[in-house]
């Protein structure tokens, strides 16, 4: 893990953390993740699970606003979901 990485998450010790957008992403996954093709997923990573989605920044940069917001609250809620059915 990036010393970065590792830095933000050592003291709580998440069981999930959420990746807005690539910057997040290449930082907890390395540079080759894709948020278009991890989005709304759960990856496991070396301590915890890593969600990712777009950074909200990108819904005001968006052509269609309302699809783009949906899309993102679509993966938070599935993300969340997915969090909640593992641990049962």
């Amino acid at each position: 893990m990036r010393p970065l990485a590792d830095h933000r998450t050592r003291p709580g010790r998440p069981d999930l953390v959420i990746c807005l957008g690539a910057i997040a992403t290449h930082a907890i996954l390395g540079t080759k993740a894709k948020v278009t093709e991890l989005r709304g997923l759960l990856v496991e990573h070396e301590h915890f699970r890593v969600g990712v989605t777009v950074h909200p920044s990108a819904i005001l940069r968006a052509p269609d606003r309302a699809r783009a917001y949906s899309g993102f609250v679509d993966d938070l809620q599935a993300l969340f979901a997915k969090t909640r059915s593992s641990r049962s």
